[in-house]
């Protein structure tokens, strides 16, 4: 099956998304905890409480990541109605997670036993990296324990998304196997949407059930309405799916307006709001042609490529190559200089490591998973 570049793109935005996260919480954490005295800025603070949060948001990017995979697992089921589709999405899910992960896991080995990183020095909070490392326990997690769930992932805490992946993906296929073929999985779907529970864990498991109703509902023509295509709906989505979406992650009692009409209500339970935000936004992508050239260009549908291996080695960088760099620059020019040509630099540096992993192991392990499903099924 052919990429869809516009998704792909979708994933760069994410996948950036989740760096400038990372990079803040490294350079400056006042973007988070509003807290003036870590600033480095005067304007450092702002970020945790204006629309500019949209560039840190990283729960909301985490978000995407998940929806997408419930989008694509139900894009290959309803274009082939077919139960070995769903079969090969299972195995080719742990198959095509696990080498890569474990190569993320051996280089977080590697980092710690050979105390490579600095960040503690840019960051006396950024502590990540400083504890006992054991190779077999590396490996161990890199294969086994990152698909089990449980404590943080102390070699890439990135990881702690690949539990949802797994348990996501069994539950989408599972959904989708059994009521697949028949108009009852409307049905289950507002049941299943009902019944989730409002906590973390739940609401994350969602976000794969979400993905498969919207492609349900447009690969059956339920998005062929005049209506649906509409400009002025387009733009009033986007925006309230905006706003929605970067509901800040500190909560404060100095939210003024909506955001403090929205935290009274909503419990603090801000993931529902991104749900919601996000599922708005993807309607507007999966109907807007203006938006899909935008997002399928070919600058950004490259970067989102790549994207997992992004994700899984941008933590290594910052805090050995990124943190280095930072330290060496910071002897001659301020912390704000020193950081934005650190960042600069870690873009460049991160993208291409990104580039030659996707290379010589995603692609690797997509080989080796799709032989291994072909033996599988073939054997039946």
């Amino acid at each position: 099956m052919e990429r869809i570049k516009y998704l792909d793109g979708l994933r760069a935005i994410a996948a950036f998304t989740v760096l400038g996260n990372h990079i803040a919480t490294l350079f400056f954490p006042g973007m988070f905890n509003y807290n003036e005295a870590t600033a480095h800025f005067s304007k450092e603070i702002l970020f945790s409480t204006t629309p500019l949060f949209a560039l840190i948001n990283g729960q909301t990017a985490v978000i995407i990541f998940f929806i997408l995979s419930g989008y694509l697992i139900g894009n290959k089921y309803f274009l082939s109605k077919n139960n070995d589709v769903l079969i090969r999405t299972v195995f080719r899910k742990y198959l095509t997670l696990f080498l890569p992960c474990l190569f993320s896991m051996i280089v977080g080995y590697i980092i710690v036993r050979f105390s490579l990183t600095a960040a503690d020095k840019v960051n006396p909070g950024y502590r990540l990296w400083l504890f006992t490392p054991s190779l077999k326990d590396a490996i161990y997690r890199g294969v086994i324990g990152i698909f089990k769930g449980g404590s943080l992932n102390t070699y890439n805490v990135s990881l702690w998304t690949i539990i949802y992946e797994v348990r996501g993906t069994l539950i989408a296929v599972a959904l989708l196997a059994i009521f697949g073929k028949y108009k009852i999985r409307y049905a289950i779907y507002v049941l299943f949407i009902l019944l989730s529970k409002k906590d973390f864990y739940a609401l994350h498991i969602l976000c794969f059930v979400v993905g498969v109703i919207l492609n349900d509902l447009n690969v059956n023509a339920k998005f062929n309405y005049k209506i649906f295509k509409n400009p002025v709906l387009h733009v009033f989505l986007l925006a309230s799916g905006f706003i929605l979406t970067i509901y800040p992650v500190t909560i404060i009692n100095e939210h003024k307006f909506l955001y403090g009409l929205m935290q009274k209500y909503s419990g603090n339970n801000d993931v529902i709001y991104r749900i919601t935000g996000v599922v708005m936004i993807f309607f507007v992508l999966l109907n807007s042609i203006t938006m899909q050239k935008i997002l399928g260009s070919k600058f950004l549908s490259k970067i989102g490529e790549v994207s997992f291996s992004i994700y899984i080695i941008h933590l290594s960088v910052l805090a050995t190559l990124s943190s280095y760099i930072f330290l060496i620059l910071n002897k001659r020019l301020n912390y704000n200089y020193s950081a934005s040509i650190a960042i600069l630099v870690s873009f460049l540096i991160i993208y291409v490591i990104a580039v030659l992993i996707h290379r010589y192991i995603n692609l690797k392990g997509i080989k080796m998973a799709n032989f291994i499903c072909e033996k599988m099924l073939n054997n039946e």
